[in-house]
């Protein structure tokens, strides 16, 4: 199957962005961080080690080919998506200057690096273009369209007064973090497979073949996390009362 330029630039551009941005935020985190001086620079070479590692295996599992959705065979990906997410926060909350660093990333910052989101226009395209099922394209793509282009103003509301407008946050994360499920759901239902509830013409076939994987192995486990931790962020210094005694911006 021939993926579309704009498709091929827009993965690529948007997995660059997320890899690059999210790195900058650990960094300045780290910079913040009450830690160590030794503790910092090892969690500065984790930091560069894991984003590199996991993008240019990601990179080398999408050109593969071994992700492209076949009759009979598991999902992979979902898997893949729900491991990375999982693990990633683990690894996050694993020691002292992990949780030091991410405690001091400002929460606006964590909610308006997600305007990456509007990658979900390609899903559209796509669907123009009769290379996605409607099924999956369309809600997807709103889906993503919505929560990318709310990205920057919940950070700004963040930014003005963190405990007045927590609850924007936790709003705005938890349809985030729905729309992400379902789109792994509808993903599953739509393509080849076992766990495939319908045929569609065209099934959500194109996911698999390169670089779209690019998007559930980097792009979806690492919106997951970053919800996971503005969330963590919100809600860490409330008090029994409700009152807030957050001091991120």
């Amino acid at each position: 199957m021939i993926v579309p330029d704009y498709a091929v630039l827009l993965v690529f551009a948007v997995t660059l962005f997320v890899a690059v941005g999210v790195t900058a935020l650990l960094t300045f985190g780290l910079l913040r961080a009450d830690a160590a001086l030794a503790a910092k620079r090892r969690f500065a070479v984790q930091v560069v080690l894991t984003v590199a590692l996991w993008t240019a295996g990601a990179l080398a599992l999408a050109y593969s080919g071994a992700l492209v959705p076949r009759a009979g065979a598991f999902p992979i990906l979902g898997a893949l998506i729900i491991g990375g997410a999982i693990l990633g926060n683990v690894v996050l909350l694993s020691s002292a200057t992990a949780k030091s660093v991410l405690s001091a990333i400002p929460a606006h910052w964590l909610a308006s690096i997600q305007i990456y989101r509007l990658i979900g226009v390609v899903f559209l395209l796509l669907l123009a273009d009769g290379l996605l099922p409607r099924y999956f394209a369309w809600t997807t793509g709103w889906g993503d369209i919505l929560v990318g282009s709310a990205a920057p103003l919940v950070g700004y509301l963040l930014w003005r007064d963190v405990q007045r407008y927590a609850w924007v946050g936790l709003g705005w994360c938890a349809i985030g973090i729905a729309d992400l499920i379902l789109v792994l759901i509808k993903a599953v239902r739509s393509a080849p497979g076992p766990l495939q509830a319908a045929i569609y013409n065209p099934p959500t076939e194109i996911i698999g073949y390169f670089p779209f994987p690019m998007i559930p192995l980097v792009i979806v486990p690492m919106s997951l996390i970053l919800h996971v931790q503005l969330i963590r962020a919100l809600t860490m210094h409330a008090t029994p009362v409700g009152k807030r005694t957050l001091t991120l911006n």
